[in-house]
C-alpha cells in the first residue's frame, strides 16, 4: 500500500514538471527560426531527405553533433519545417533533463557518502532542485533556441550516464553499466562538451560511490575510452584546436586568441553566475569585449572572486559535499567552452545549461540544511520557483517573433551591427521593407565593411524598383568579398529581372562556382533558360534545385511550367500538386495546376485549382478564366 503510495506521489510531482514546464515555455512555441536555425535546420539539405544525412560524417558539420541532425532530419520528415514540432521536442528534452536531474539528485542523496544526512534532508529535497533548473529564465536559450537541441541533448545524455553509473555502482547490475556506456556514446555524438564526461563520473564516484581505487579506476578508464570518439574523429589535432585564433562575434573589432579568450572567460563565467542569482537583462547576442591583459581591474577581480569560489567549494567537500560537488560541476562542465579553445562568441547563455545542474541541486541541498523547517524551507522554494517561473514565461514572449527577438538583442546590444542587419532579416521576413531597409543601413554605419549587410539591403532596393540602388550595393558585398555567393545570386536575380540575360548568367555561374549545391542559383539560372526559351536546360537546372533541396517550393512549381511548356501535362501535374502538398498556399502552383488540367480536358479539376488560386489572392489573367468558362459551358 505504501509503494503504491509513492508511486502517485512520484506521478503527480513528474505531471507537475510536465504541466509547469509547458506553461512557462508555451510562448515560445510558435518562435521563428533565429541565428543559427538557418543554416543547421532550415537550409541544411543532409535533414531534408534521409539519404543526405551521411553527408555530415564528411561535410562543413561535424560528425559529433549526429544525432542532434537525425532529431532534426526526423522532425523535418513528419512536419517539413513547422516550428512548433521542433519546439515541442526541444520542450520534451528539457522536461526529460529536469526529471533526470531529480533522479541523479534522489541517487546522490541515497548515496554512501550521504547517507548520515538522510534524516536531515528529506526525499523531496533533489524534486525542489530539478524544479529550479526546470523554471530558471537561463535555460530558455538551450530550449528555445531550436539549433541548441546540440546542448540540451548532450544534456540528456550527460546525465543519463552518470544516473545508470550511480546504479551501477550501488546495485551491481550489469545492465546498468551497459546502459550507462550507450548513454555516453549518445553523448560524444551529441556536442564536443561531452568529452568531459569521464571526469564528471570520476567526481561522482569520489564524492558520493565511496568507490574502491580499483572501482574509480575501472570507471575512469571505460569512459574515457568512449572519450576518445570525440579526439578521433577531430583527427587527434590537439594543437590545431588549442591554437585556433578569429575574428570575434560578440564585439566589433576584436581578434580573439587563447590567451586573451581565456582572460574574457573570467568576466564571462562570473556573468552566468551572476544571471543564476538575478536572472534579469538577459540578451541573446552580448556586445561583450575580450579582456586585453590580467591586470584590467575587472578582469583581476572577477579571476579573484572565482578563485575564491574554487577554494570555497573544495573546503566544502568534508563537510558540505554536495555543496562542493555543485561547485565544481559548475567549473567542469565550463571548462570545454570557457578555457583556452576559442570560439567566435564569448559568450552564450546556453553554454551555462549543464553547468547550472551542479548549482540548482547545492542550491536545494543548502537550503534545506540552512532551514530546517519544512514550512518555511517550502514557503520560500514555492516564492523561487514563481518567481523564476514568471520570469521564464516572459523571456520566452521575447523568443515568440522575430521582430520582438532582435529589437530586445538591439536594445541591449546597441553597437553589435550583426544584431541590426537579423532585425533587418526579421522586418524584411514580415514583409515590413522600409523597417529592413533601415535595420540594414544601421548595420552598415556600424560596419562600413559588412558585405552580407550591402547585400541583404540591395535585396530590399531590388524589391522596391530601385534598380541603381541595388547594383550599387550588389558590387560593394563583392568588392568587400568576391567570393560571397549569396551576392553573386542577388545580382544575377537583379539582372534576370532587367533583361540583361548574359550578364545574369555569368553571375549564377560564378554563384555555382562557389557553390555546386545551392538550388536557389539553379532555380534561378532555370528561370533565365526558360526566358530565353531553352526549356531542355532550363528543366535540368529545376532538378538539379529539388535535389539539392527536396522541399523547395518554387522549383518544382517553375519545374511544373517547363513541363506545361513542353506539353507533358501529367508530369506538370505531378508536380504542381508536389509544390502544394509542401505548401497548400502556394497560389502559382494552384493557378498553373489549373492550366495543366485545362489542357489535360479536365475542367471541373482546372476550374476548382483556379478557385484555390483566386481565393489565396492570386493575379489571375481575366482572358484565361473567361476561356475556362467557356470551355465549361460546351
Amino acid at each position: 500500500m505504501e509503494h503504491r503510495r509513492q508511486l502517485i506521489i512520484k506521478a503527480a510531482q513528474a505531471a507537475l514538471i510536465v504541466g509547469l514546464g509547458v506553461l512557462i515555455y508555451w510562448p515560445s512555441m510558435h518562435g521563428p527560426f533565429v541565428f543559427d536555425d538557418i543554416y543547421y535546420i532550415l537550409r541544411n539539405p543532409a535533414i531534408k531527405y534521409p539519404e543526405k544525412l551521411y553527408t555530415i560524417f564528411w561535410g562543413n558539420v561535424t560528425p559529433l553533433r549526429f544525432i542532434p541532425f537525425l532529431s532534426f532530419a526526423l522532425n523535418y520528415h513528419y512536419h517539413r519545417l513547422e516550428v512548433f514540432g521542433f519546439h515541442a521536442v526541444n520542450l520534451t528534452i528539457h522536461l526529460i533533463n529536469t526529471i533526470l536531474v531529480w533522479w541523479l539528485g534522489t541517487l546522490i542523496l541515497h548515496s554512501k557518502a550521504m547517507s548520515e544526512k538522510i534524516e536531515r534532508t528529506p526525499d523531496w529535497v533533489p524534486y525542489i532542485g530539478a524544479l529550479f533548473f526546470l523554471t530558471h529564465p537561463l535555460c530558455t536559450q538551450a530550449v528555445s533556441y531550436l539549433s541548441q537541441r546540440f546542448t540540451s541533448l548532450v544534456t540528456l545524455f550527460y546525465l543519463l550516464t552518470l544516473c545508470l553509473h550511480a546504479c551501477y555502482r550501488q546495485k551491481g547490475r550489469v545492465i546498468f553499466v551497459l546502459g550507462a556506456c550507450v548513454s555516453a556514446v549518445a553523448a560524444m555524438f551529441s556536442k564536443q562538451i561531452a568529452i568531459t564526461l569521464p571526469a564528471a563520473v570520476l567526481l561522482i564516484d569520489l564524492a558520493f560511490l565511496r568507490p574502491r581505487k580499483r572501482g574509480a579506476l575501472t570507471s575512469l578508464v571505460l569512459f574515457s575510452t568512449i572519450a576518445l570518439i570525440i579526439p578521433f574523429f577531430h583527427h587527434f589535432a590537439a594543437a590545431s584546436i588549442l591554437n585556433i585564433s578569429q575574428a570575434s562575434g560578440s564585439h566589433q573589432g576584436d581578434f580573439l586568441i587563447p590567451g586573451n579568450y581565456l582572460l574574457t572567460q573570467f568576466r564571462v563565467i562570473c556573468t552566468y553566475l551572476k544571471l543564476l542569482i538575478l536572472p534579469i537583462g538577459q540578451n541573446f547576442l552580448y556586445d561583450f569585449p575580450a579582456s586585453r591583459s590580467l591586470w584590467e581591474a575587472n578582469t583581476l577581480v572577477n579571476l579573484l572572486a572565482l578563485v575564491s569560489l574554487l577554494i570555497f567549494g573544495l573546503r566544502c567537500w568534508k563537510d558540505h559535499r554536495l555543496i562542493s560537488f555543485g561547485i565544481l560541476w559548475f567549473f567542469l562542465t565550463l571548462s570545454v567552452e570557457s578555457s583556452i579553445i576559442t570560439i567566435g562568441h564569448v559568450i552564450f547563455e546556453h553554454r551555462a545549461y549543464l553547468p547550472s545542474v551542479g548549482i540548482f541541486m547545492a542550491l536545494s541541498f543548502f537550503l534545506a540544511q540552512r532551514i530546517p523547517k519544512k514550512e518555511i524551507f517550502t514557503g520560500l522554494c514555492i516564492v523561487i520557483i514563481m518567481t523564476l517561473s514568471v520570469l521564464t514565461y516572459q523571456r520566452n514572449k521575447v523568443w515568440s517573433d522575430g521582430v520582438l527577438f532582435w529589437s530586445d538583442v538591439v536594445k541591449k546590444s546597441p553597437g553589435l551591427a550583426k544584431a541590426y542587419l537579423n532585425l533587418g532579416v526579421a522586418y524584411a521576413d514580415a514583409g515590413n521593407d522600409d523597417q529592413a531597409l533601415r535595420s540594414y543601413e544601421k548595420a552598415i554605419g556600424l560596419d562600413n565593411n559588412y558585405a552580407e549587410a550591402y547585400s541583404n539591403r540591395g535585396v530590399i532596393y531590388m524589391k522596391m524598383g530601385n534598380h541603381e540602388k541595388a547594383l550599387a550595393d550588389f558590387n560593394r558585398a563583392i568588392e568587400l568579398n568576391d567570393a560571397y555567393l549569396n551576392a553573386f545570386h542577388n545580382r544575377g536575380t537583379l539582372y534576370a529581372k532587367s533583361r540583361q540575360f548574359k550578364l545574369a548568367m555569368a553571375d549564377l555561374n560564378k554563384a555555382l562556382t562557389i557553390n555546386p549545391s545551392h538550388p536557389e542559383s539553379y532555380n534561378e539560372r532555370g528561370t533565365v533558360y526558360l526566358l530565353l526559351h531553352r526549356p531542355e536546360e532550363a528543366l535540368e537546372d529545376f532538378q538539379q534545385a529539388v535535389l539539392y533541396d527536396p522541399g523547395y517550393v518554387m522549383a518544382y512549381n517553375n519545374r511544373g511550367a517547363v513541363y506545361n511548356e513542353l506539353k507533358e501535362y501529367d508530369i506538370a501535374v505531378r508536380d504542381f500538386k508536389l509544390a502544394i502538398r509542401l505548401d497548400p498556399k502556394f497560389a502559382p502552383a494552384h493557378y498553373n495546376l489549373s492550366y495543366a488540367y485545362y489542357k489535360k480536358k479536365e475542367l471541373e479539376k482546372a476550374w476548382a485549382s483556379l478557385q484555390k488560386a483566386i481565393d489565396l489572392n492570386y493575379d489571375v489573367d481575366a482572358g484565361y478564366v473567361q476561356t475556362l468558362k467557356k470551355a465549361m459551358k460546351k
